[in-house]
């Protein structure tokens, strides 16, 4: 092991072959794991064909490991390996109810985890092709908020969506921009969401957007009604310039002064 995490310091290519031996040839969960993040820390490219076996592998934390790396690693052959992962995690996942015990409920936790470093991994590397995968992780799921575990269980449930909703405003297709405008995001209880939804839409910059972002002017958080204007401005839509005027009242001043708003014409 000490030999080991020398070499994940080290990250010299050379010692691939060998740690990919070794890695094959040991009994040890917790060896296996620091193997993989030996494997990860080499840059050259030459252990991505290992670690996207190792997306296989049965223990949780060499599959993060692996994801992890070829994250950083930025090789397009990764990317429909990472996302046959996630759709294996998420057939796996069940969201507990309120009678859950312990096991099911970090169970669930770990696979929220690992779809959610997934969903990261897959905005870096291909986020054009893993629509159906931003599609997925981007659907509405809540538990009761009355206790700890449903307050943990939201904010797991929360950061998957938001990262999924990130990546639909990198991946370019008419069916992002539709969904993020017409899919219920923008009226979601959660305003991070709201904001999260409208910024993306403010990446795709698709002008026939442009009057589903407008109903966020009027929404009850100021956060919303600021990215909602700044988005406004990214889109080009003229026919919202009117509608801005009309929000020259806002009682928030951050609002009133939207950075990055409307260009020159709107």
């Amino acid at each position: 092991a000490a030999i080991v995490a020398a070499l994940s310091q080290i990250a010299d290519p050379a010692a691939r072959p060998a740690l990919e031996r070794l890695f094959d040839a040991s009994k040890a969960p917790l060896l296996k794991v620091r193997i993989a993040a030996a494997l990860g820390a080499i840059r050259d490219g030459s252990a991505v064909p290992k670690l996207i076996v190792l997306l296989e592998h049965e223990l949780a934390a060499v599959r993060f490991f692996a994801v992890d790396a070829l994250a950083t690693a930025n090789d397009r052959r990764a990317a429909e390996p990472l996302r046959r992962l996630y759709r294996r995690a998420s057939a796996a996942a069940e969201l507990p109810d309120g009678r859950a015990g312990r096991p099911a409920i970090t169970a669930f936790l770990a696979s929220q985890s690992l779809r959610l470093a997934v969903i990261r991994a897959l905005i870096t590397l291909d986020p054009g092709g893993s629509v159906a995968e931003f599609l997925d992780a981007a659907a509405p799921m809540e538990r009761p908020r009355t206790s700890a575990v449903g307050l943990r269980l939201n904010e797991g449930i929360y950061e998957l969506r938001r990262a999924a909703i990130v990546g639909l405003g990198y991946s370019r297709p008419a069916t992002a921009s539709r969904y993020l405008a017409d899919g219920g995001i923008l009226a979601d209880r959660d305003f991070r969401l709201r904001a999260t939804a409208l910024r993306a839409l403010g990446v795709l910059r698709q002008p026939a957007s442009a009057p589903a972002v407008v109903a966020l002017l009027d929404d009850g958080v100021a956060e919303a009604r600021w990215v909602a204007a700044k988005v406004l401005g990214r889109l080009g839509n003229t026919d919202a310039a009117n509608d801005l005027r009309l929000r020259l009242g806002d009682p928030h001043p951050e609002v009133l002064v939207s950075p990055g708003g409307a260009p020159p014409g709107l």
